[in-house]
């Protein structure tokens, strides 16, 4: 019983956790050059590189011209720097 508990926790924080990306997303303003809409990229170390099996970095992309933001340790971050971008 306890295992089935423990996947059910597990289920609901992932489903949580889903939903507050969602919003994130949802919440980027647009595009401060073409007014496209943005998306979160999760940039994974390319194999043979230094870094390869380390951390992703993430940033957030335009998709209509691709202008961007650097690529940052956590999705927070990128968000924050795209939200300050385009208020400027």
């Amino acid at each position: 019983m306890e295992d089935a508990e423990r996947r059910i926790r597990a289920l609901r924080e992932e489903a949580d956790r889903l939903e507050r990306e969602k919003q994130m997303v949802d919440s980027l303003p647009r595009c401060p050059f073409c007014g496209g809409k943005p998306r979160i990229l999760e940039i994974k170390p390319a194999w043979g590189s230094m870094n390869f099996g380390g951390d992703s970095e993430f940033s957030v992309v335009c998709k209509d011209c691709g202008c961007g933001t650097k690529g940052y340790r956590d999705k927070e971050s990128a968000v924050r720097s795209w939200s300050r971008r385009v208020r400027q």
